[in-house]
């Protein structure tokens, strides 16, 4: 298991901006989505969540399961995953 500390430091040439745009619903509405996960999807978590535990296990030198980080080494990690 690999916990994380974080200190919220974002220098302004890594900082994010996000633009949110709306649009209109679909002409026929928005359908309820059936329950569950595909098995697809499900692989693709698994996967994901394996890239993301190595990742982050690579940066446990020590291997004692607690690793620390200012926010911009976290979102670098986080978002430069393939």
């Amino acid at each position: 298991m690999v916990r994380i500390a974080l200190n919220h430091a974002l220098s302004c040439s890594r900082s994010l901006s996000s633009d949110v745009k709306g649009s209109a619903p679909p002409a026929g509405g928005y359908q309820a989505a059936p329950p569950g996960i595909t098995f697809d999807r499900f692989v693709r978590a698994c996967v994901v969540v394996k890239q993301i535990t190595e990742s982050f296990a690579a940066q446990d030198t020590d291997r004692d399961g607690w690793i620390q980080m200012n926010y911009e080494k976290f979102l670098q990690t986080v978002l430069t995953l393939p």
